[in-house]
Formats: C-alpha cells, sequence, structure tokens
C-alpha cells in the first residue's frame, strides 16, 4: 500500500518510478539510522537526569536502595559488632 502512493506522488509530481525500490531502500536505511540517532538521545538524556537528579535516600521516601552493596556491608559490621558486644558480655 505504500509503494502504490509513493508512486502515485512520483507520477503526479512527473517523476520517474522506476527505480521506486532503490528509493524505498536508501529510505529504510536512514529510518534505522535516524531511530539509532533518536535512542542514542533518549539514553545520554536519561542517563544526565539519574547523574544530576537527588538521590532517593536524601529525599527521605522509602524507594529501592541502591545495588551498590553499601547496606549489605552496613548490615554485616552491625551483626558482627553485636556479636563482638555478646561474647564480652
Amino acid at each position: 500500500m505504500v509503494d502504490f502512493w509513493r508512486c502515485h506522488s512520483l507520477k503526479a509530481a512527473g517523476l520517474p518510478t522506476e527505480n521506486v525500490s532503490l528509493v524505498l531502500i536508501i529510505d529504510w536505511f536512514l529510518d534505522r539510522c535516524r531511530t539509532a540517532v533518536n535512542v542514542w538521545g533518549d539514553a545520554v538524556g536519561a542517563a544526565v537526569v539519574d547523574r544530576y537528579e537527588p538521590s532517593a535516600s536524601s529525599s527521605g521516601d522509602d524507594e529501592i536502595a541502591s545495588s551498590d552493596g553499601d547496606d549489605e556491608k552496613k548490615e554485616t559490621a552491625s551483626s558482627e559488632s553485636e556479636k563482638a558486644e555478646s561474647e564480652q558480655s
């Protein structure tokens, strides 16, 4: 259906329709390039927002904690200190 309308538009403008397939191939490739640039731009924008947005822990909200392992280190250190205190008592 798209080919029909493109050919019809080319005929209406007085342009040759013999190489429509070549135009479609080039348009397909350029469309993929535009999409890749769009996705890359969205990813960069998300990274910038993530970088400069205040962290969730400073706002006091109960949101998902970051997965950098700091919480596990704190829990391990507190459990080790509790064990040491109980052994001293």
